[in-house]
């Protein structure tokens, strides 16, 4: 058995979550206890959780915005159409 396995990346790869503990940089009591990130198919959802009880955590899934270099790829084509900037007199 000295087959490696890859390293997993929680928050990052398909079907993981990391979760840390906010509750040190809480300003008011509705802010979040833990936060973190959860991935499935492919889709990055931001988590937000309360502790209600000592056994007990609730709270919500939210999808996070698509990556920043998408957009600008799509943007890119559009920005490299020519432009007949000619003076008309």
């Amino acid at each position: 058995m000295t087959e490696e396995r890859p390293q997993i990346k929680y928050g990052v790869d398909d079907l993981t979550i990391s979760l840390n503990d906010d509750a040190a940089n809480k300003k008011e009591d509705w802010h979040s206890d833990w936060r973190g990130k959860l991935v499935v198919d492919g889709k990055t959802y931001y988590v937000d959780l309360r502790d209600k009880s000592d056994s007990w955590k609730a709270g919500k899934l939210k999808l996070a915005p698509p990556k920043a270099d998408a957009p600008a790829q799509a943007a890119a084509p559009a920005a490299s159409a020519p432009v007949e900037d000619e003076i008309p007199f």
